[in-house]
C-alpha cells in the first residue's frame, strides 16, 4: 500500500473508497431484487444484433418497396417477441429451495450444488445459477431440466476463491434459453456457509523438519495385522482398494473393508515448526501434510497457534483439520 505522504496516496485511497462503494451499491441492489422477488430480463449480445438486424431489413424492404423482404424483417421482429416471452417463461415459478453445504480446496474445482423447486405445470431446462463469491467456471449439466411440480438439482463447476469460510446470502438464477435472446434473472435467498481449505501446497518433508519426527502418538487399532475386522458404507475420499469389489458384485451397495491392524505411531503436524514461512504458506504446507497422513492412512495431531485437534485419522478427521485450517485469521489481522 502507498505511504501515506506519497503522492499516489490520495489517488490509490480514492479508488478503494469508490471500489467498496461500488460494491456497497450493488449488495444494496441485489438485496432488494431478493426482497421483491420479481424477474428481470435484458437482451443479450445475440439479441442486440439481431433486434438492429430486423431493423435494417425492414428499412431495406420499404426503400426498395419488397414485400418478401417487409415479411422477413416483420417475422424476425416477431420471433424477438416471441423469444422474449417464452425466455421469461422459462425461468417464472422457479425458487430456490437451498444451497447444499459444500467444501473445497482454494485454487482448485469444486461443485456447488442447488436444489430448485418448479410450481408451475412444465419443465424448465437450460436454467443455471451463480454465486457472486464463486465465479462459475461451466454448469456441470446446462441440458438439466427442472421437472414440473417438484424439486430438482442444478450443479455448477467453480474455482475456489482463497481460503475461508463464506457465507451465501444470495443466489442468482438465469437462463438464456430457448433461443439465447435474451437474458432473465432472479436474485433468491439462501443461507449457507461453504467451506474453502486452504491449497495442498508446499515442498518440505516430514523428514525435513520436527514435524516428521515419530511422536508417541498411537493408533486406535490393536494388534492383529491385516485381519478383517468389519464393512462400513463407502465414504469419497476413501481408498478404492479397500472396497469390497465382490459384495457389490452380488448386488450389495459400496463397502468399505477394515481391518485390526498393527499399532503404529502418528506423527505431529506443528505450526510452531514451520520456520522461515509465512502466515499463508505455513497453512498451505500443513494441509498438504493432512492429505499425505490421510492418503497414507497415518494418525496425525494438527497443532495451531489457537489450538489442536487430534490425534486421529480418516478421512472425517482430515476434513474436520482442514476446516480448522480455514477458519485461521489472516496474518495481517494476526498482526494488529
Amino acid at each position: 500500500m502507498p505511504s501515506p505522504k506519497s503522492p499516489s496516496f490520495d489517488v490509490f485511497h480514492s479508488e478503494t473508497l469508490k471500489a467498496d462503494s461500488i460494491r456497497g451499491w450493488r449488495a444494496w441492489l441485489e438485496e432488494r431484487m431478493a426482497q421483491h422477488q420479481r424477474l428481470y430480463i435484458v437482451p443479450t449480445r445475440f439479441g442486440i444484433y439481431f433486434l438492429v438486424a430486423s431493423v435494417l431489413v425492414i428499412l431495406i424492404g420499404a426503400a426498395y418497396q419488397n414485400n418478401l423482404v417487409n415479411i422477413l424483417g416483420f417475422f424476425m421482429l416477431a420471433l424477438l417477441f416471441i423469444a422474449m416471452i417464452a425466455t421469461h417463461e422459462n425461468l417464472k415459478g422457479l425458487r430456490v429451495a437451498r444451497l447444499e453445504t459444500a467444501a473445497g480446496f482454494s485454487g482448485e474445482l469444486m461443485t456447488l450444488k442447488v436444489q430448485v423447486h418448479n410450481s408451475t405445470a412444465t419443465s424448465k431446462s437450460g436454467c443455471q445459477f451463480s454465486i457472486r463469491e464463486f465465479p462459475m467456471l461451466e454448469a456441470s449439466d446446462p441440458r438439466a431440466k427442472a421437472e414440473a411440480r417438484t424439486e430438482s438439482r442444478l450443479q455448477a463447476g467453480v474455482r475456489a476463491p482463497s481460503r475461508g469460510i463464506y457465507k451465501i446470502e444470495r443466489v442468482r438464477l438465469f437462463t438464456t434459453a430457448p433461443f439465447g435472446l435474451f437474458y432473465v434473472w432472479l436474485w433468491q435467498r439462501v443461507d449457507t456457509l461453504v467451506v474453502v481449505y486452504p491449497r495442498r501446497r508446499g515442498d518440505r518433508s516430514w523428514q525435513e523438519s520436527d514435524v516428521g519426527q515419530e511422536s508417541s502418538l498411537q493408533a486406535s487399532r490393536q494388534p492383529g495385522a491385516e485381519d478383517y475386522s468389519h464393512h462400513s458404507l463407502y465414504q469419497s475420499g476413501e481408498s478404492l482398494q479397500r472396497v469390497d469389489w465382490k459384495a457389490h458384485a452380488r448386488g450389495r451397495p459400496l463397502l468399505t473393508k477394515h481391518y485390526d491392524e498393527a499399532r503404529t505411531s502418528g506423527v505431529r503436524l506443528s505450526y510452531q515448526s514451520l520456520v522461515g514461512l509465512n502466515h499463508e504458506e505455513r497453512l498451505e504446507q500443513l494441509s498438504a501434510w493432512v492429505d499425505q497422513a490421510t492418503k497414507s492412512g497415518r494418525s496425525f495431531q494438527l497443532t495451531l497457534p489457537d489450538g489442536q485437534v487430534g490425534p486421529d485419522r480418516g478421512l472425517l478427521f482430515a476434513q474436520r483439520a482442514w476446516s480448522l485450517l480455514a477458519e485461521q485469521a489472516p496474518a495481517s489481522r494476526e498482526n494488529s
